[in-house]
């Protein structure tokens, strides 16, 4: 299905329509939409990637590795970002800089 067509759905529908809402509102449709969407994605790719690992020659250290990595690497950029986050006088400023 084409994103075009699934956008035109969303917005034909209202669902996504930002008549008549806050802007905080609005945002939280679209985070929300945002959210389901990259599960649906997550849940469609990650059950046949240990399959294609392992056809492209990978051993089962690769597979524990594709697995782990996502979760260790958000840690380890976490950690900094508290750090940063904690000494920062303007916290505020700080976050609208990166967001």
């Amino acid at each position: 299905m084409n994103f075009n067509l699934i956008k035109k759905k969303l917005f034909s529908k209202k669902i996504l329509s930002n008549e008549n809402k806050s802007i905080p509102e609005s945002n939280m449709k679209f985070y929300i939409v945002n959210g389901m969407l990259f599960t649906i994605m997550t849940c469609l790719y990650k059950s046949f990637a240990d399959k294609f690992i392992t056809r492209l020659g990978g051993t089962s250290l690769h597979i524990s590795l594709y697995n782990a990595l996502p979760g260790l690497m958000g840690a380890f950029c976490m950690l900094p970002g508290i750090i940063i986050m904690s000494k920062a006088s303007n916290k505020k400023r700080l976050c609208l800089h990166f967001f």
